[in-house]
């Protein structure tokens, strides 16, 4: 626009000059014409001149025309072709551009600005995939065969003591079923325990969340398992610290507590967890706080009550020491920290199942043959314990998964409580020639809601 307008006003001072150097003439054409435009056209064709010029002229009154100066004329024309020539570089060059344009805003916040009401802040939003994923409650399961898969709570309804269950996964020609299963929250980390003593760990929410009855996927999937090799405990952790143990206990009775914070670094491809003997097996694996009472079960029906602190806290790569002396041809059923004024929850192979007051159950040393938790004369028909847990609060609720698949969500309060060395009575029915495959609590009716 400047440009523009300097040339425009250069152009008129170059006719005016034409004039200044032709004065007398240009007077005479002017006074002689008998109208502006025929002198207009005149002064062209006398003097070269272009439309506008001409007009600038005749609009110019002969009196001011007469005592123009030549001086101020070109004085003005040479300033015009300087600025001309300052705005053609500044055109041609964008970084002069910008440095006006820049002194330009700085003026005018000088003139007008006033402080910000709003504040721009720079701050990085740490977000990564977890934190788009809802927390809920969930309930997760592992096959025989290796197949793992998690569930909303409310996937299964809850039935009277003695139902048949719904169908918690397909049941195959392989006889594929559930023999773990626990509850976790999508934003925990799930600890994978082998028979080997190895442990592995993977964020709930990995763990696909499909359909009740889908198989779910091979647990070799999420984490790097032997030839062989299986699952034999899940748990989920919320923190790994100093002040929280692990304590696990083996299949031939062995037990050893080792801090929480030394699993923080355990990844897929796993670490040790514990050494075991030939023959051994790593079955049960709870939290505690290292100072706890522990309980211990047999699947032929004994149990022993001892507290903790009798375990001394050792490293990951170590063997455990002794829980409990097992009779010849029993293994160990069930392992779980003791709540003084809970219940002892056991289930059998055959569908039966009891509560008992923990009070039952004296505090003994460990290693021992423990005491009598099961009618010994009663076993031929209700067979062995497969599960055992302790429960604090009977409103809460069982859930009961067979070798079929079958699954049965009990109320507790439903359980009978009774003593030690009783049958129980029947929690779940089969078909055919189906049994108890594990147990699991799945917390009090309310917190279902995922």
């Amino acid at each position: 626009f400047l440009l523009a307008k300097a040339r425009d006003r250069a152009h008129i001072l170059e006719g005016l000059m034409k004039a200044l150097e032709n004065l007398d003439e240009v007077i005479a054409i002017i006074r002689g014409a008998n109208d502006e435009r025929t002198a207009q056209t005149q002064l062209e064709q006398r003097f070269e001149l272009t439309e506008r010029q001409s007009k600038a002229i005749v609009d110019l009154r002969l009196g001011r025309l007469t005592r123009l100066e030549a001086s101020r004329i070109r004085e003005e024309y040479a300033e015009l072709i300087k600025e001309i020539a300052r705005l053609e570089d500044i055109l041609a060059n964008p970084r002069l551009i910008d440095g006006i344009v820049k002194d330009e805003i700085t003026a005018l916040k000088k003139r007008f600005g006033d402080p910000r009401r709003t504040e721009i802040r720079l701050d990085e939003l740490e977000m990564n995939e977890e934190d788009l994923i809802p927390r809920e409650q969930v309930f997760v399961t592992l096959t025989h065969r290796g197949y793992i898969k998690r569930l909303p709570l409310d996937a299964y309804r809850a039935q009277r003591r003695g139902g048949k269950g719904v169908v918690g996964a397909r049941r195959s020609t392989d006889e594929d079923y559930i023999e773990h299963s626990t509850t976790a929250n999508t934003h925990t980390d799930m600890l994978f325990f082998t028979n080997r003593g190895r442990v592995f760990r993977v964020r709930t929410h990995e763990i696909p969340d499909v359909k009740r009855q889908a198989k779910g996927i091979p647990v070799i999937n999420l984490i790097e398992i032997d030839q062989g090799e299986k699952v034999t405990a899940l748990i989920d952790m919320e923190s790994f610290s100093d002040e929280q143990y692990l304590v696990m206990v083996t299949k031939l009775g062995q037990i050893k507590k080792t801090p929480a914070a030394a699993y923080s670094s355990v990844r897929r491809n796993g670490l040790i967890a514990i050494k075991l003997e030939a023959g051994d097996e790593l079955s049960w694996v709870r939290r505690s706080s290292g100072g706890n009472e522990v309980l211990v079960v047999t699947r032929q029906g004994k149990g022993s009550r001892f507290t903790e602190k009798e375990v001394r806290p050792m490293g990951r790569d170590t063997m455990g020491v002794g829980a409990m002396k097992l009779r010849k041809g029993d293994e160990m059923a069930g392992f779980d920290i003791v709540n003084p004024k809970g219940y002892v929850l056991v289930v059998t192979e055959n569908g039966f199942g009891k509560l008992t007051p923990m009070s039952d159950y004296p505090v003994k040393s460990r290693n021992i043959q423990g005491v009598y938790t099961m009618d010994q004369n009663a076993i031929p028909k209700i067979g062995e314990i497969v599960g055992m847990r302790v429960v604090e609060d009977l409103s809460e609720e069982l859930m009961v998964i067979s070798t079929s698949g079958q699954v049965i969500r009990i109320p507790l309060e439903e359980v009978r409580i009774t003593g030690r060395q009783t049958r129980g009575v029947i929690i779940m029915r089969f078909d055919d020639e189906d049994r108890v495959a594990s147990i699991a609590g799945v917390g009090s009716p309310g917190s279902l809601e995922a």
